[in-house]
């Protein structure tokens, strides 16, 4: 499944992770690794969309993203990440998203985003 953001210029699709050997070189820093659900999510008006890698919509069992998403004061918006809950410590644990321990769980499902697809009319595939 493709997610069109109607003012986009472009269609996008979650991509697959890869592993790449870790590395340390100026200019350069990492993310923490977020275990969760790749989703892409796509703000376009009123309108937000989310969609997995395999394609599914998980609008319906994340609407707290969806809302907070929704609430972004970019009229047009793509955004690349993963919902995720947190445990205590707080480390994300996918197990937690599909078999919740209400002891262990600490958030609510959040989507935490990696990377600024597009935003307003700008897009920002090519920049660093």
């Amino acid at each position: 499944m493709k997610l069109m953001v109607r003012r986009a210029p472009f269609q996008v699709r979650p991509l697959k992770p890869i592993l790449v050997k870790p590395f340390h070189r100026p200019g350069w820093v990492y993310e923490e690794k977020v275990d969760g659900w790749r989703i892409v999510a796509c703000k376009d008006g009123r309108k937000v969309s989310l969609v997995s890698r395999r394609g599914v919509d998980p609008m319906a069992r994340f609407p707290g993203a969806a809302k907070a998403i929704g609430s972004l004061p970019s009229e047009a918006l793509v955004l690349d990440g993963e919902v995720a809950v947190f445990d205590e410590r707080p480390v994300s644990r996918f197990d937690l998203l599909s078999d919740p321990d209400l002891d262990v769980v600490v958030t609510p499902p959040v989507y935490v985003a990696f990377d600024v697809l597009y935003a307003g009319q700008q897009d920002y595939r090519a920049q660093p």
